[in-house]
């Protein structure tokens, strides 16, 4: 079903109609939208211009989305967090790491970063294997009080599996240990979408490397903290991992599901 404002809509109407094309992955027709709103002779809000670039990030095309952030100048507006937030996550998606922490240290100039942008800066760090930035983030993000969120938690989870696959994996993962995200905090509900990223997050981190294996125990007991059911998966990953682990030792010994969860 095509998405159009109505005839004689007013801006609000133009921006929530940008808004769902980018929540059905249709940045194309966000563009038009943005056009026919031009044609009309509307003045173009800060966030309806954010509505576009954030349909562009979520499909990925980062490059429209970053020639809509150079755009805000010629229009005379001032973009803010959800701007340069949406400019972050399209560089982060293609894993164009040094762009991302250009844009950063831009929005730094212009607005304290939140604990979204914090958020998003550290998904593309990981995505871009830059683990050091990341963990400086990960610093900041507990120097600063920041609440974690469901997101902060999963992107810590990869983070930690780009580490195990590290030569540095301990290092860097004492560090993790050294700024702990408090998961306690979380007090929303998790959403089906974050349920998603939580459980993708664990199998590859679980699946990394037998190095990290007792660590990989410990995040399946972060999971029963938080209210939510390990799937059969991550069960195989954390059992493959235990007995890779384990190898060469003279006494092995047997963790099952149920010494785990506390069954």
């Amino acid at each position: 079903m095509p998405i159009s404002a109505p005839i004689g809509v007013s801006i609000d109407g133009y921006t929530s109609a940008i808004a769902e094309c980018g929540r059905q992955l249709r940045w194309e027709r966000s563009l038009i939208l943005l056009n026919k709103l031009e044609r009309r002779r509307l003045p173009c809000s800060v966030k309806t211009f954010g509505a576009a670039m954030g349909a562009c990030a979520t499909a990925t095309e980062w490059e429209r989305a970053l020639c809509l952030l150079e755009e805000y100048d010629v229009r005379r507006l001032a973009p803010d967090r959800a701007a340069y937030n949406a400019a972050i996550q399209a560089c982060g998606k293609v894993a164009s790491t040094n762009q991302a922490l250009s844009l950063f240290e831009e929005l730094e100039t212009v607005e304290e970063p939140n604990c979204i942008n914090y958020n998003t800066i550290l998904f593309a760090c990981v995505e871009g294997g830059a683990w050091e930035r990341a963990l400086g983030f990960l610093k900041d993000f507990k120097t600063k009080s920041f609440d974690p969120t469901f997101q902060t938690w999963s992107i810590e989870i990869q983070l930690r599996a780009l580490l195990a696959s590290s030569s540095l994996w301990e290092a860097g993962l004492q560090i993790i240990a050294e700024n702990f995200l408090e998961t306690s905090r979380i007090t929303a509900e998790i959403s089906d979408r974050d349920k998603v990223q939580v459980e993708h997050a664990f199998c590859a981190f679980l699946g990394t490397t037998s190095a990290a294996w007792q660590l990989g125990l410990s995040l399946l007991v972060e999971l029963k903290d938080r209210r939510m059911t390990p799937t059969q998966e991550m069960y195989r990953e954390a059992m493959s991992g235990q007995m890779s682990g384990l190898e060469g030792l003279e006494a092995p010994f047997d963790l099952g599901p149920e010494d785990l969860l506390g069954g």
